[in-house]
């Protein structure tokens, strides 16, 4: 027995954005390639029938939507040998009605259904994305912040879902989204940059959405727009998109630091008495220090003492450990620039050559380190 079926409806779509309505035949005997016809009621005439388009007959289509169709705005798209869909490219308020498809007969005999149908509502295009179209100038190690603002209108329930883009070259890196299901979602190059805290969406009003980049890289540089979505739930609970609105746009200009540093030792006197202590300071001299990552080896007569890695946790050498567990000797990172070393009850053993090796470990945009250079 022949069955027809069509997109379960009504169907709320926007006006100007492109929309699909989908059509099967099942129950039929044989292999013939199925054929479709499509057509259209007008809530102000609901029983005059207006012919739309059909995969058979190129003289079909009623006058009002000849020009559509002549044009590819308004087509069928064969899915298999049953199954079609209809496009159409370019919704306007018009086009809202009772939609029917009729699936003309292959076989000898009539049995079952050959057409269905479904309404289509059509609403206008309501959704808003603003920004402010700027250009900054940033340092590399500086903060950006960038508000877009979201609104629509549409009589229906909608979610609407924001997406940060980063717009380099030809390619648009998504930065940050929140879904429709108000989950947040970095988007690749962003992703351990936002587990660090370093990236964040924050929706700040019941309007306002605020990206947040901290600690800019020089891959940062580029131009930025958001991207709102609105989604809507259809009868049979899947989600389309029936409207899309990019913001302004922001070029965003990131100087890199200057990457050079220098290390030098500071130390009181170099003659001691066995028994007293003995305090080294090994100094580190770099722009935007508080923002870089830096580790600090000690070694002494050419044998390494203690390696205080970017986290300042130390990583003592098996000659020394006995001697740091008994708090004979200790090592500290003091401030950003400076690192401790400080031996108590100094031993004729200790007389030697003490020096300090500082590694930059530069993070890269995946959030993994690399060690860059050694002084």
């Amino acid at each position: 027995q022949r069955k027809v079926q069509m997109q379960e409806g009504p169907l709320i779509r926007s006006e100007g954005y492109h929309t699909t309505i989908w059509c099967n035949v099942s129950g039929y005997s044989g292999t013939t390639e199925q054929n479709f016809e499509w057509s259209i009621y007008l809530p102000s005439a609901p029983t005059r029938q207006i012919q739309i388009i059909s995969t058979n007959d190129p003289d079909y289509p009623y006058t009002m939507y000849r020009n559509r169709v002549q044009n590819k705005e308004v087509y069928v798209e064969r899915i298999d040998r049953d199954s079609a869909q209809l496009h159409i490219t370019n919704l306007k308020l018009g086009d809202a009605g009772e939609y029917e498809c009729h699936t003309p007969n292959t076989e000898s005999t009539y049995w079952g259904s050959y057409n269905a149908k479904g309404n289509l509502t059509v609403i206008p295009d309501t959704l808003r994305a603003t920004s402010v179209a700027q250009e900054l100038n940033k340092v590399e190690g500086d903060s950006l912040e960038l508000v877009c603002e979201v609104s629509e209108q549409t009589p229906y329930h909608t979610h609407v879902a924001v997406t940060w883009y980063l717009q380099k070259a030809d390619q648009s890196l998504k930065v940050i989204s929140l879904t429709r299901d108000f989950i947040l979602r970095p988007g690749e190059s962003y992703k351990q940059r936002h587990t660090s805290g370093d990236v964040r969406l924050d929706k700040t009003g019941a309007t306002s959405y605020r990206l947040t980049i901290y600690r800019l890289q020089p891959f940062d540089q580029g131009t930025f727009y958001c991207e709102a979505r609105e989604w809507i739930q259809d009868p049979d609970k899947s989600w389309y998109t029936i409207a899309t609105k990019p913001s302004d746009r922001t070029t965003v200009n990131v100087k890199a630091t200057d990457k050079n540093f220098s290390v030098h030792l500071e130390n009181e006197r170099k003659v001691f008495t066995a028994g007293e202590s003995l305090e080294l300071r090994c100094v580190i001299v770099a722009q935007n220090i508080q923002d870089r990552y830096f580790s600090v080896l000690w070694i002494y007569n050419g044998t390494q003492i203690v390696n205080i890695g970017r986290n300042a946790v130390p990583t003592v050498h098996a000659d020394y450990t006995t001697r740091e567990r008994l708090g004979y000797i200790r090592f500290a990172k003091e401030t950003d620039t400076t690192y401790l070393l400080k031996i108590y009850h100094l031993r004729v053993e200790d007389s030697g050559k003490y020096h300090c090796r500082a590694t930059e470990h530069e993070r890269t945009v995946t959030g993994d380190f690399i060690g860059r250079d050694t002084n």
